[in-house]
């Protein structure tokens, strides 16, 4: 595990010392609890994204379609 130091607002490590203390978690793990959370949420609303538009192209082979405009770059 690395080492991170970080500057935090007084009423942000206020926040955070009340919120381990509620939990019984040391500030450390309540901080790395907070990015894994952010980074499911993240990876959920990309989930979501590609769901909402899967098969909405609809004039054949996207690939094929794709490398046809490459070559126009060339």
């Amino acid at each position: 595990m690395t080492r991170t130091i970080i500057s935090l607002e007084e009423r942000d490590k206020s926040w955070l010392e009340r919120r381990a203390r509620e939990t019984g978690m040391p500030m450390a793990e309540v901080i790395r609890e907070a990015i894994r959370r952010m980074q499911r949420a993240e990876d959920e609303s990309f989930d979501r994204v590609l769901a909402a538009t899967r098969g909405l192209w609809r004039k054949g082979d996207g690939l094929r379609y794709q490398r046809k405009l490459r070559q126009e770059w060339k």
